[in-house]
């Protein structure tokens, strides 16, 4: 067993895994956008959980999530994944939480941005104060500089949001963006999202 705790991104992880399980978890979504077959296991049917279960098998018991296991490996699925409701429940899932799962989202979003620095420019902006986004602000400045993992993990609340301190300066985003620019290029050429964009189709083609 190998057990992997921050060293990788979970996309990383579901993408060279062949199945992916488990307890309670949205990663469920990521994994059916990666086309990945996905099973929950939880043997109390009345586990208050996140709806993303739904669109997954659920397993009972070690003997129940062993015969899927090794259904999967011997046949390449798991059945009861590939049911008419679990199919039902997985496109409905994903409408409800991202509105598509197309891979066109940051094309639809990057319209709407647009448009609000439009009617930015055009407009006289309205804005009002929101004490708690302010205060979480406040708070992110006043910690940051003595973040400290080591810490920070211990400490009631802010161990679930390392990644706040971790990134909140955008330090690694250029990287990340030239990481991911080869990905970025094929899928733009494979969907010929350039010539769409010059002829003016690309956001009525992605409403």
């Amino acid at each position: 067993m190998l057990y992997l705790c921050g060293e990788e991104a979970i996309h990383d992880l579901i993408s060279v895994s062949d199945l992916w399980t488990c307890f309670e978890s949205t990663t469920a979504l990521e994994s059916w956008l990666m086309n990945k077959q996905t099973i929950f296991i939880n043997p109390d049917p009345d586990f208050n959980r996140d709806l993303l279960y739904k669109g997954s098998p659920l397993v009972k018991s070690y003997q129940e999530f062993q015969t899927m296991i090794d259904e999967f490996y011997s046949s390449g699925k798991v059945v009861s994944f590939f049911n008419s409701e679990k199919e039902t429940q997985r496109k409905e899932l994903i409408k409800s939480i991202i509105g598509f799962g197309d891979g066109f989202n940051h094309i639809r979003a990057s319209k709407y941005f647009a448009q609000n620095v439009y009617k930015s420019k055009v407009q006289n902006p309205k804005s009002k104060f929101h004490f708690w986004h302010w205060l979480v602000f406040v708070l992110i400045r006043v910690a940051a500089p003595f973040y400290s993992r080591k810490i920070f993990s211990k400490l009631y609340k802010l161990k679930k949001h390392l990644w706040v301190f971790e990134n909140y300066k955008m330090e690694k985003l250029h990287k990340l963006y030239a990481k991911y620019v080869p990905s970025f290029e094929e899928f733009y050429s494979k969907q010929g999202i350039e010539q769409k964009f010059k002829d003016g189709t690309l956001f009525e083609t992605y409403k």
